[in-house]
């Protein structure tokens, strides 16, 4: 049984869809209001698409414009939860959108921000090359090389488990390696710092962020959730579930 979450009808109410779209995206809130989109739902969506003459690449610039409302909505206050993130992400994927067009936005909100001791055997991987404050410039095997230099274990890669600090030339960086760090909660570093710290014997600067997941959509009853890894029925319509879903 699903209640509509107060969050998403909250932000609802600050979306502004374009004038031929507008009858279209009332509907979509509507629909998307306790975060399923069922079968349904989607033949109401589409034949009203067909009824006001949409095309798919309308319904597409309809759906950018409601999910783009709901973050600058969740925006407004300066600060992202964690439900305000995992709610986003759902509609995301609820509309098959790119998650990155959640991500982009709302990153720079979700930093937690600390002082790291470079100690000895602390576990490094870097992406990018970096110029340091001089504008001296270093390519990544320089950085491992400054780095094994001062008793730290350079590693290739970003994992749970295997890896302390990601050293980056980019803070906003949607590399594979920021996204598995952004996805771990690894600290992150920008290269300049890094370099810096090594030199000055100081705490290096970095900032993590809390995952909330991936934003998954059940081919079943439309129902959304957010797991570690993507999945595609949700557990109450997986066979042998001891409840099926009820929807009200």
């Amino acid at each position: 049984m699903h209640a509509s979450p107060p969050f998403l009808v909250e932000l609802a109410d600050n979306v502004h869809p374009e004038p031929d779209v507008a009858p279209y995206a009332l509907l979509l809130a509507q629909a998307l209001a306790d975060l399923m989109l069922t079968a349904e739902e989607r033949a109401d969506l589409a034949d009203l698409a067909e009824q006001f003459g949409l095309s798919p690449a309308d319904r597409e610039r309809a759906h950018r414009g409601f999910l783009t409302d709901l973050i600058e909505a969740a925006l407004d206050d300066g600060v992202v939860t964690d439900d305000e993130l995992d709610r986003l992400a759902r509609v995301a994927a609820l509309l098959d959108l790119p998650p990155e067009l959640v991500t982009t936005r709302t990153n720079p909100y979700r930093f937690d921000e600390a002082a790291l001791p470079l100690s000895s055997g602390l576990r490094v991987c870097f992406t990018g090359d970096a110029v340091d404050a001089r504008g001296v410039p270093y390519d990544r095997d320089a950085l491992r090389a400054l780095a094994t230099a001062a008793g730290l274990a350079p590693v290739d890669s970003v994992t749970k488990k295997n890896c302390d600090l990601l050293v980056t030339a980019d803070l906003s960086s949607l590399s594979g390696k920021a996204k598995s760090a952004h996805r771990y909660g690894t600290h992150m570093a920008d290269a300049a710092e890094f370099i810096a710290a090594l030199h000055d014997g100081g705490d290096l600067p970095v900032r993590s962020m809390r995952s909330a997941g991936i934003a998954c959509v059940c081919e079943e009853c439309g129902d959304s959730w957010s797991a570690t890894r993507r999945t595609r029925t949700c557990k109450a319509c997986r066979p042998g579930a001891k409840s099926p879903r009820v929807r009200v």
